[in-house]
């Protein structure tokens, strides 16, 4: 990715982009109901999540952390 002369990014790899998820998107990963993703949110639990506007979206790459620390604390039990 490069800047030109305004200083805007152009030539953006997809692939370098932040890939967002939505609720429904996370809940068919995590194999839960939607409704426990915002259950987790309220109770400060679940993986990271950020607001786009006044849509709920989860960074990819936090649910992948998210997903691998659930895993170590569960070998660790």
């Amino acid at each position: 990715m490069t800047k030109n002369t305004t200083g805007a990014f152009t030539g953006a790899d997809p692939g370098e982009l932040l890939r967002l998820l939505t609720p429904g998107e996370v809940a068919a990963v995590l194999g839960v109901p939607v409704a426990t993703l915002y259950a987790w949110r309220y109770h400060s639990k679940g993986p990271p999540a950020i607001l786009v506007g006044r849509h709920l979206r989860y960074p990819a790459d936090d649910l992948r952390i998210w997903i691998a620390e659930r895993g170590k604390e569960a070998r660790h039990v």
